[in-house]
């Protein structure tokens, strides 16, 4: 079973490439867009304790709506708390501030841990 994924720069994670895939522990991405948190893809991702924005040229505008939807409501680890959002270090404190009613679940990538097996 596919444990993690990795999107290379320039190819945004779309919802059908994803959806159904229950082992996948991290996704690891580089950029975010609107389609990515729509249609319930997240909902399948019920092993999901590592999710990875690398894009360090903006913050996607997460919204504490998008992040209940994406994490929350589709009941996944991360939206329970027992994981969380890894970004770009020097955009921690702006993908926090847009995201205040979870901000405790996101973290820079320097505190990302090594995946098992690199």
């Amino acid at each position: 079973s596919i444990e993690r994924m990795i999107y290379p720069v320039g190819c945004p994670v779309k919802p059908w490439q994803i959806y159904g895939c229950s082992s996948i522990r991290r996704l690891d991405c580089y950029k975010v867009t609107s389609e990515t948190s729509s249609n319930g893809s997240f909902g399948s991702l019920t092993s999901l304790t590592e999710f990875v924005i690398r894009d360090t040229g903006s913050v996607w505008i997460f919204g504490d709506t998008a992040f209940y939807y994406m994490f929350v409501y589709e009941s996944t680890p991360i939206g329970r708390g027992e994981g969380y959002v890894y970004v770009p270090d020097d955009l921690l404190g702006d993908y926090k501030a847009n995201c205040p009613s979870y901000e405790s679940r996101f973290k820079g990538i320097s505190e990302l841990p090594e995946w098992e097996g690199d």
